[in-house]
């Protein structure tokens, strides 16, 4: 698949702009280099799937939406796309190191949130 540099680099700005006050700023949360980001774009070329998964990570979008501008038809993006209070804890959690996952689960765990309803734990129990 041959990715239109051009159309990546109206749709970076675009969901860009709506996050950051400048690219600076999204170059700082993204961990990217703001040169090299600015050589790319004078260029018009696309960045390394490295670079691309971080830009897709501060810019909190699916990679495949950054490449393409086409909306996935996973189910789990759908869902993501869909809630944007879900879309926002799942990006907060691949931030998260591995002690603080270790808490989440122990959180859910504690909760007994890691069993859907009917699967032997009542609504009730799952909430209390």
């Amino acid at each position: 698949m041959k990715i239109d540099a051009s159309a990546f680099w109206e749709r970076f700005d675009s969901l860009m702009k709506e996050k950051f006050s400048d690219l600076g700023d999204f170059c700082e949360v993204a961990g990217l280099n703001y040169n090299t980001i600015i050589s790319q774009r004078q260029r018009k070329s696309v960045p390394k799937i490295e670079q691309l998964i971080d830009m897709s990570k501060a810019l909190e979008t699916a990679l495949d939406y950054l490449i393409s501008g086409k909306e996935s038809s996973d189910p789990l993006t759908l869902i993501l796309n869909s809630n944007p209070t879900i879309k926002n804890l799942t990006f907060r959690l691949t931030r998260c190191d591995t002690e603080q996952l270790h808490c989440v689960n122990s959180l859910l765990n504690t909760w007994r949130i890691d069993r859907m309803p009917g699967e032997g734990v009542s609504q009730g129990a799952i909430l209390a």
